[in-house]
């Protein structure tokens, strides 16, 4: 504890603005590099991780109580259901054909993943130990800055000359040299290992290309020998929309209610409109003459709630509803005119 009390004062110093032993602009440039270097090898290496596990990651297969990659239980599936179809039948055959490939594509796929492993992602963890060195030298040279800035002080601070605070002052600054040269070496190491990681990124990019390309070949020799569907129209499986049949037939019946008693509507429930109004015909003219020999009282308009008298009962009718006024006219021809 003794010891670390100088550089807990240095530093609580520095934190006031006191003045502290700095490293030359290159040393820092340099540094400046290898942190941006270090930075990315982590954010690398994780998202290399990330992939590997869903690249591999296994699941419940469907047809056997095991973990497997999700192709290798799709292809399994394909072939089952294949074969319980029949090999003779197209969808049988192409289901066989199609479910071996994807068995085959989820094999390469684990030998492409163990290589990724192996080669790329080793590299990577290797240079992320070099970085954890780089680092603990980081941290024990700022220690050793501390330790020599605060006997330099003291000797600065002290009215007189004392050997013994020299020649710890002397032996600290030699700990703190010692500490730059070695992690300035190890900076330029971690930078001009280029070579060794273009060699790992070449061995992923060429392993992606061959996972690939064999994916490709088995699709593709499956593809050859694929029996095509028959071009017949019979053969053809014809896509209808469904729709809703109480749809359909409200609305066919709506419309040929609308369509047949069109000229109902206008002239029962409209009646009463003045703008517009059609010149009555000569029939119409006989019955309203006959209407008023009888003293029969014909509603000039219908409110929007219609009582309507059928037989012995009366119910309120709602104008709104699709067919309500053909019904209401009729109704009232019906009770009006049908003497």
């Amino acid at each position: 504890m003794k010891k670390n009390i100088g550089k807990i004062k240095q530093w609580a110093n520095e934190r006031v603005g006191g003045q502290k032993t700095q490293t030359p602009d290159e040393f820092q440039d340099l540094q400046q590099k290898t942190d941006a270097r270090h930075s990315g090898i982590d954010k690398l290496h994780m998202a290399t991780n990330i992939y590997i596990k869903i690249m591999s990651k296994k699941a419940d297969s469907v047809e056997e109580k095991s973990k497997v990659l999700p192709l290798e239980s799709l292809g399994s599936t394909m072939k089952i259901y294949g074969e319980e179809i029949g090999t003779d039948t197209p969808y049988g055959m192409g289901l066989v054909r199609f479910g071996n490939a994807n068995e085959k594509i989820a094999k390469a796929q684990m030998e492409y993943v163990s290589r990724v492993r192996d080669d790329f992602l080793f590299g990577l963890s290797s240079s992320i130990e070099e970085f954890k060195q780089y680092q603990q030298l980081k941290r024990k040279l700022e220690s050793r800055r501390l330790d020599y800035d605060a006997k330099l002080n003291k000797v600065q601070k002290s009215k007189k000359e004392k050997p013994e605070l020299e020649e710890e002052m002397r032996a600290a600054k030699e700990k703190y040299e010692v500490t730059m040269e070695d992690i300035n070496n190890k900076m330029f190491a971690l930078n001009d290992s280029e070579d060794q990681h273009v060699q790992d990124l070449t061995t992923f990019l060429d392993a992606q290309l061959e996972y690939f390309k064999a994916a490709y070949e088995i699709l593709e020799s499956v593809k050859k020998d694929w029996v095509e569907s028959s071009d017949k129209p019979s053969s053809r499986r014809k896509r209808t929309p469904i729709r809703s049949s109480t749809i359909d037939s409200t609305n066919s019946n709506s419309d040929g209610a609308n369509s047949d008693n069109g000229s109902a509507d206008n002239g029962s429930i409209n009646s009463h409109s003045s703008h517009n109004r059609p010149k009555p015909s000569k029939r119409t003219s006989k019955l309203v003459k006959s209407d008023s020999s009888n003293n029969l009282n014909i509603p000039t308009g219908l409110s929007r709630n219609k009582s309507v008298s059928s037989g012995s009962s009366t119910r309120s009718v709602d104008l709104k509803k699709p067919g309500t006024k053909i019904f209401v006219g009729i109704n009232f021809f019906l009770k009006n005119f049908n003497n």
